[in-house]
C-alpha cells in the first residue's frame, strides 16, 4: 500500500486505518518533539501533492477486502490539510460507508482558511493541537513557516467548532519546563474556554523526539494539569489499548511501513501482528541485520525505527 498504513491500535481511536496523503514532512511547522525528523522547508501551500483518485482507488480496494476499522485517519508524516484533494477523498469515504467514522490529525495552522475548513467538515472527529498561546513558546516548539502565529491558529479552530459536524478534540503536548509553567498553562486553558472543544487531550513524550534532550512529564504532573484545565472536559491519553482484531501479515514491507511513519517497540508491533510474534521477531532481525532498522532505548522501552 502506498498511501494507507496499518491498521495500527491507535491510543485515541481504537483500530485505525492510517492515510498518508503527502510526502514525508511536508508541513507547516518543524515541531520539536515531531517523531517523523526535520522539516528544513516549512510551507502554506495547500495544492493536491499526491492525486486524490489514487489515494481513492487504495482505500476503495482496502475497503473491498477487509473489515472496516473503527477509524480512517488522516495522518503520518506531514500536515493532511496542506493536500487540496482531502476533502474528495473523504466525501468519497462516506458515500462509499456513511458508517465508516473518519478522523483527522491535524496541526490546525491552516483552519483560519474557510476553504479549508469546507473540505474536513463531514469528519467524525477533527484533532488538531494547540501547544503554545505565547509568541515565543509557540516558535520554540513549534518553529513555523513564516505568517503563522498562535492567535491564528486559536481563531481558526474556535471557527471550525462553529461549523464542524463531528467533534472537536484538541490536543495539548506538554514538554517538561517549556509550556508546562503556571503562565503558559493559564494561556492555553483561556484559550481552550474561547474554543470550547468537545475535548482536551493531554499528551507527552513517548517515542524518540527530534531534540534529543527532551523528555515526557510524568503522569502524576499530567494530572494535576488535567485538573488544572477544569471545567474543560479533559484527559490524559493514555496507553494504546489492545485490539482483538485480524491480523495482517508481519512482511517486512508492512513492518518498514509502520516504521517510516511512527517508531514502535516490539509491543506496539505485537499490537499489530497479534498472532504472528515469533515470524515478528524474525523479521525484526532479518530488517537488523540488514541495516535497515536500528533499536534505541528510550524511557518507554525500546524503540525500533529506520536508520
Amino acid at each position: 500500500m502506498k498511501y494507507l498504513f496499518g491498521p495500527v491500535n491507535s491510543r485515541r481511536l481504537g483500530v485505525s486505518l492510517g492515510v498518508d496523503i503527502l510526502p514525508m514532512k511536508t508541513c507547516t511547522l518543524d515541531c520539536i518533539y515531531c517523531e517523523c525528523g526535520r522539516n528544513s522547508q516549512v510551507n502554506l501551500e495547500a495544492k493536491e501533492y499526491v492525486p486524490a483518485d489514487d489515494v481513492i482507488k487504495e482505500i476503495s480496494a482496502y475497503l473491498d477486502k477487509n473489515s472496516n476499522p473503527d477509524f480512517i485517519t488522516f495522518s503520518g508524516g506531514g500536515e493532511p490539510t496542506l493536500n487540496s484533494g482531502i476533502g474528495k477523498i473523504i466525501d468519497f469515504i462516506k458515500n462509499y460507508n456513511p458508517k465508516q467514522k473518519v478522523a483527522i490529525i491535524t496541526n490546525g495552522t491552516l483552519l483560519g482558511n474557510p476553504e479549508i475548513r469546507a473540505r474536513i467538515l463531514r469528519a467524525d472527529i477533527i484533532m488538531p493541537s494547540l501547544d503554545a498561546v505565547s509568541p515565543k513558546i509557540f516558535e520554540k516548539i513549534n518553529r513555523p513557516a513564516e505568517g503563522l502565529s498562535p492567535e491564528k491558529i486559536i481563531n481558526g479552530i474556535a471557527l471550525l467548532k462553529k461549523e464542524a459536524k463531528g467533534e472537536v478534540w484538541v490536543e495539548v503536548f506538554i514538554l517538561p519546563d517549556i509550556n508546562d509553567t503556571l503562565e503558559e498553562l493559564g494561556l492555553i486553558r483561556e484559550a481552550l474556554l474561547k474554543i470550547s472543544p468537545d475535548r482536551v487531550q493531554l499528551n507527552t513524550l513517548d517515542r524518540p523526539a527530534l531534540a534529543k534532550t527532551l523528555r515526557s512529564i510524568s503522569m502524576g504532573e499530567l494530572s494535576k494539569i488535567k485538573e488544572f484545565m477544569e471545567p474543560l472536559y479533559t484527559e490524559v491519553i493514555a496507553s494504546p489499548k489492545m485490539v482483538n482484531m485480524k491480523s495482517m501479515s508481519p512482511a517486512c514491507g508492512n513492518i518498514l511501513q509502520i516504521l517510516s511513519r511512527r517508531p514502535s517497540t516490539l509491543e506496539d508491533l505485537k499490537a499489530l501482528f497479534p498472532s504472528n510474534e515469533s515470524v515478528l521477531k524474525r523479521y525484526l532481525q532479518e530488517l537488523e541485520n540488514s541495516d535497515k532498522i536500528v533499536r534505541k532505548l528510550e524511557k518507554r522501552g525500546e524503540f525500533y525505527k529506520l536508520k
